[in-house]
C-alpha cells in the first residue's frame, strides 16, 4: 500500500493484479483496474501474478515489483 497525496493505493495477488484505491487506509476500498494490461512473455501465465508492491521512484513515475512464473523454470 503506499499513500499518494489524497488516496491510498494497493496491489493485489490476481492474474494481472487487482489494483484499489481508498481514501484512508481503513477504505472503503475501491477496485480501479488492474496492475498489468498484459503478462510479461517470459511468464507461463500459470496463477498470474502475486505479491505486487509498488513503489513511487520520482515525480509520477511508479514501478511494481512481483513474483511469476518464468517459462522453462518449472
Amino acid at each position: 500500500m503506499a499513500a499518494t497525496g489524497d488516496q491510498f493505493v494497493a496491489m493485489a495477488t490476481s492474474a494481472l493484479g487487482y489494483r484499489m484505491t481508498a481514501p484512508n487506509p481503513g477504505g472503503p476500498w475501491t477496485h480501479v483496474g488492474r496492475g498489468l494490461s498484459s503478462l510479461p512473455a517470459w511468464s507461463t501465465g500459470d496463477g498470474g501474478i502475486w505479491a505486487p508492491e509498488i513503489q513511487k521512484v520520482s515525480g509520477n513515475t511508479w514501478v511494481m515489483f512481483y513474483a511469476a512464473t518464468v517459462s522453462g523454470m518449472v
